[in-house]
């Protein structure tokens, strides 16, 4: 939903922005960038964002939950992230904080925030098995367990997933998929899946 922040003092200034427009096209944008600074709206304007893909509500559940606690990824796990995949606990950097199973932590990468998740593992557990492949799990940790740290499905991400999908790759790789990129191949439709959780089976939409 766009959005126009203005001086009450001044509602005339309200006319600017429907004089603008309320969803003005990128090509629209350039050109009131780089023309007169009258050709903008009187206040402080903030565009929709396209709606690229559906957020289902248990997503929008886990972005309102109260999260402490911090789990840093690597390049690896941040693509895969992006790509609607597990988190593994072999990508798991550093935890910090303290959080029990099935508790949202906030997921950093190369020190900002990109996401929310439910965590599969305590951060007692976690601590044991990062960066470990999954064959050692139940011997550290004394129980078999889920091979994930969080399912695909418990994640929730506050970045653009297309700025993490070649993160660590070669330039190449990376500029050969944007050029192949269309908005209308990123919507993407919702669909039920099973997740796991401290052996507990949900459906998220």
């Amino acid at each position: 939903i766009p959005c126009g922040l203005i001086n009450g003092k001044h509602p005339e200034r309200l006319f600017s922005f429907l004089e603008y427009g309320l969803r003005p096209s990128a090509e629209k944008v350039a050109t009131a960038l780089s023309a007169e600074p009258g050709s903008l709206p009187h206040g402080t304007y903030f565009m929709a964002m396209p709606q690229d893909e559906y957020v289902g509500d248990t997503r929008r559940w886990i972005l309102a939950l109260p999260s402490r606690s911090e789990v840093h990824i690597d390049d690896f796990s941040a693509r895969e992230l992006a790509r609607k995949r597990a988190l593994l606990p072999v990508g798991v950097l550093k935890v910090e904080g303290t959080f029990p199973r099935c508790e949202c932590v906030k997921l950093f990468h190369r020190g900002s925030e990109i996401g929310r998740s439910i965590m599969n593992f305590s951060s007692q557990e976690l601590n044991k098995i990062k960066g470990k492949p999954t064959e050692r799990y139940e011997a550290l940790l004394g129980f078999i367990s889920s091979p994930e740290a969080c399912h695909g499905s418990n994640v929730i991400l506050t970045v653009d997933a297309r700025a993490l999908k070649h993160v660590g790759e070669p330039e190449n790789v990376a500029q050969s998929e944007l050029k192949t990129f269309s908005p209308s191949s990123s919507s993407s439709s919702s669909s039920a899946t099973s997740a796991l959780c401290n052996g507990r089976r949900t459906t998220v939409a």
